[in-house]
């Protein structure tokens, strides 16, 4: 099975980041905009269909170490999710 992937649009700041992944992976509307929000949504994506999905974050200044962290600590903890990020 191939995973679908999901690439957002290039993000600059935390806040657009975070939009950016909520529209990429269609968040549900009661995603906080926060970094423990992040992580919840990561690890879940039951709003998906079944099968891997790959997050692709354009980011061209990179993204802060506390998004980071909730990038790799849902990508461990969802064998379902793997995340790249890019400068785009």
């Amino acid at each position: 099975m191939t995973a679908t992937t999901h690439t957002t649009a290039s993000a600059r700041t935390r806040a657009e980041l975070f939009a950016a992944i909520a529209a990429a992976l269609a968040f549900p509307p009661h995603f906080g905009g926060n970094l423990d929000a992040l992580y919840d949504m990561l690890r879940d994506l039951s709003w998906l269909p079944a099968g891997d999905h790959v997050l692709v974050v354009t980011a061209p200044d990179g993204v802060d170490a506390g998004v980071r962290r909730a990038l790799d600590d849902a990508e461990r903890d969802n064998p379902r999710l793997r995340v790249v990020v890019t400068p785009g």
